[in-house]
């Protein structure tokens, strides 16, 4: 049996749904790309609205959605560059496709963090609907 792309997303969409309200339940809004970009548009001028792009660095540099914050989850200073930032605004957190948002969000959570949106398809799924990139 093959396996679409559209097919391969929506499952992996609901997969990490559940995984991410189940690892930190409670102030975790999982979202769709589109839910993305429309909350990133209303909230272009908020600055208690941080996005957070937890991908290696060098992936960051390479194409990223505007205004977002490089903080790879997979470095070792991840959890005390968390520990900085403001618990009380909200982060919108995305990755490629999703599982280092997860990490992030439960590592966030531990910290007390109470207002995180996960954009669950990532970077992959920005990217495929057409929105934009920018560089450094």
């Amino acid at each position: 049996m093959k396996i679409t792309t559209k097919v391969f997303v929506s499952v992996f969409f609901l997969f990490l749904t559940v995984i991410v309200s189940e690892a930190s339940a409670g102030g975790v809004q999982p979202v769709s790309t589109q839910e993305a970009a429309t909350m990133i548009k209303q909230n272009s001028a908020n600055a208690d609205f941080i996005i957070l792009d937890v991908r290696p660095g060098e992936a960051y540099k390479q194409g990223h959605i505007q205004g977002a914050v490089s903080m790879p989850v997979r470095s070792a200073s991840f959890s005390a560059a968390v520990e900085k930032l403001d618990t009380s605004k909200t982060y919108l957190v995305y990755c490629v496709r999703g599982g280092m948002t997860a990490q992030a969000v439960a590592i966030m959570q531990s910290k007390g963090f109470n207002s995180i949106i996960a954009a669950v398809e990532g970077i992959v799924g920005w990217s495929e609907a057409g929105y934009p990139l920018v560089s450094d």
